[in-house]
């Protein structure tokens, strides 16, 4: 089956859309004020799954520092009591704990740099939405002052 005609389709309801919004700015200005809610929607959802995720390694390297300590004794205690091989191994244990923790903690920071990465677009996103309002408090006002001025030209011309 030929699927050249859903493509054809699709051009032309997208070329019909992209008519409509520039024959309604309003509903243009609407789609993309919806984007961007969207998106720092998104942004927000990201946030409190890195966070989830932090505060679970977080909980990991706590027990895994419990573990460090416990094996750094018993390894010590192999050593004092003549056990060579077990105070090998534990030693060879301790070291993968180590490693584990260091892996751990660079996950950590990982999450802690894409965080701030969706910070700075949180920001960035409240400022755009922020400066939008600003330049509609000023339209309004310029559409308030030019209502004013035909009032007072309407008052004058009647006096």
């Amino acid at each position: 089956m030929n699927l050249h005609w859903f493509r054809d389709l699709e051009k032309e309801l997208d070329k019909k859309f992209k008519a409509f919004l520039q024959a309604n700015p309003y509903q243009a200005e609407l789609l993309t004020n919806q984007k961007q809610k969207d998106v720092y929607n998104n942004l927000l959802v990201q946030k409190q799954k890195i966070q989830k995720k932090a505060e679970s390694i977080r909980k990991e390297l706590l027990a895994l520092g419990v573990q460090i300590k416990e094996w750094s004794k018993r390894s010590q205690r192999a050593k004092e009591a003549g056990a060579k091989d077990l105070a090998f191994k534990a030693e060879l244990h301790l070291q993968k704990l180590m490693t584990d923790g260091r892996n751990l903690w660079s996950e950590l920071d990982q999450l802690g740099i894409q965080f701030q990465g969706i910070e700075q677009q949180v920001l960035e996103i409240a400022e755009k939405t922020c400066n939008n309002n600003s330049q509609i408090e000023q339209e309004w006002a310029g559409l308030e002052t030019e209502e004013e001025l035909r009032k007072l030209k309407r008052n004058k011309g009647l006096s």
